[in-house]
């Protein structure tokens, strides 16, 4: 923080892009209560991953993909912000 409790500015534009796509996720997202019946309901279920939002699957896939297939890994690009993800 700097004196007056503004926020400092982070290293690179890129820094400032993700801290951004990352509180505009928080602020679209689940509530902890439906997160907590989603832990909940997966324990119950014994189900070992958890996933909320059907787009965070896209990078596991597309890198799992690229193993099974013997391919170098590729970027796909992230929903979440919009900033590519490496594999």
């Amino acid at each position: 923080m700097n004196p007056g409790g503004t926020p400092a500015p982070l290293a690179s534009p890129e820094a400032e892009a993700a801290v951004s796509a990352f509180r505009q996720t928080l602020a679209s997202g689940d509530t902890p209560a439906e997160i907590a019946d989603a832990v909940f309901n997966a324990i119950k279920d014994e189900q070992f991953y958890i996933i909320n939002d059907p787009r965070a699957m896209d990078g596991p896939r597309k890198r799992l993909t690229n193993i099974l297939e013997g391919r170098n890994p590729t970027l796909v690009p992230r929903e979440f912000g919009n900033q590519p993800s490496g594999e």
